[in-house]
């Protein structure tokens, strides 16, 4: 399944995006905000940099800014995922500043419970709230868990090197929407299109092509939300060039219609709006 990702360059972007996400698969990318994940249920197998980690319950994973990292579930997966700025979080921004971590995946079995409970209201907040939750509820959550990572962590010196695929994620991230070839993106970064070729074919597994598509899909997903945008109005910002094109990559991709995916969302909001409960394992879908 598509993992979907609020676009934080939106100007009424919430400083916290917290996400039920269930059987997250996504291609590699990165942004400057931290993105946290607390598995709930299932298996999700997750990269950060060169670090793989199979995740399980209570588990964590904390990909710090501009950490390529990824998502694949090969069976099922439920996760609580929170995508912040880094500055939400000043204290703990200020102590990692020089370092990071020797790796990015934690486990702390002795306070799950504790975890499972804060999952669950911070998943109860934006669900509540939708795209307004309260910043300063999910900062005090969010303070829980950095402190006890940072309590657990052990750390190496932070290296400032950036590498041309990270070059390349960035330039695409920021222009996705917009008309984009593999000529204009290597011409930009004064690459060879040979090269960032294969960089993508390489390294992130994908042609660039596929994963263009895979970007505006998931933008599509962020706007289908917002019911005064027609179909039509949502393929062309998402970059594509015709409305035919969008409903074949979609389908392609998500293995349903535009259309369909819209109104699926809305039952589940209908459904969740009327739950008399949330349990960890039944929060309104986000």
């Amino acid at each position: 399944m598509l993992g979907h990702y609020q676009l934080f360059s939106d100007s009424d972007a919430p400083k916290f995006r917290v996400s039920r996400c269930v059987n997250m698969t996504f291609v590699p990318h990165m942004h400057h905000q931290y993105e946290f994940v607390y598995m709930l249920d299932g298996e999700m197998e997750t990269t950060i940099e060169d670090q793989t980690r199979l995740l399980h319950p209570g588990d964590i994973c904390l990909s710090l800014s501009n950490k390529i990292h990824r998502y694949y579930t090969p069976n099922t997966s439920l996760c609580c995922m929170v995508i912040f700025e880094p500055e939400q979080t000043a204290s703990f921004t200020n102590l990692m500043k020089k370092r990071d971590f020797a790796t990015p995946f934690f486990h702390d079995a002795e306070h799950k419970e504790e975890y499972d409970q804060i999952a669950t209201a911070m998943l109860r907040e934006a669900c509540q709230h939708g795209c307004n939750p309260d910043p300063l509820v999910l900062k005090g959550y969010m303070t829980v868990f950095l402190g006890r990572i940072y309590q657990n962590a052990s750390f190496i010196p932070r290296s400032n090197s950036t590498s041309a695929l990270q070059q390349v994620l960035e330039y695409i991230s920021a222009h996705f929407t917009e008309p984009l070839s593999l000529n204009t993106l290597a011409d930009s970064l004064n690459f060879s299109k040979y090269y960032v070729s294969r960089i993508f074919n390489q390294q992130l597994g994908y042609s660039f092509c596929h994963y263009l598509k895979y970007l505006r899909i998931n933008h599509a997903l962020s706007l289908l939300e917002k019911d005064a945008l027609s179909i039509s109005d949502i393929s062309y910002e998402c970059g594509f060039e015709s409305l035919r094109s969008f409903n074949r990559s979609f389908q392609e991709i998500l293995e349903t219609t535009p259309t369909a995916y819209r109104d699926s969302r809305r039952e589940q909001k209908t459904n969740a709006a009327s739950a008399e409960s949330i349990s960890v394992l039944d929060v309104c879908p986000l």
